[in-house]
């Protein structure tokens, strides 16, 4: 049978090693969490990018309509 103080240190082992897997867990997290902020801030500018290409072009059909019209 195992002394009290031999159990403790098992479990203290066993607690570190826990600690040191959720701590890996927590960075592999942090980065995939990064990965994604990264992701949509460029899914963002994407966005605002065409909104600004669909403004100008309905803006280019509207006078070529108004130039096709005037003749």
């Amino acid at each position: 049978m195992k002394s009290k103080a031999e159990q403790l240190t098992e479990e203290l082992k066993i607690v570190k090693l826990t600690l040191q897997n959720e701590k890996a867990k927590n960075k592999s997290l942090q980065r995939q969490n990064k990965s994604l902020e990264n992701r949509l801030s460029t899914g963002m500018k994407l966005s605002e990018a065409l909104k600004a290409v669909c403004s100008v072009l309905k803006k280019l059909k509207v006078s070529t309509v108004q130039s096709l019209r005037s003749r």
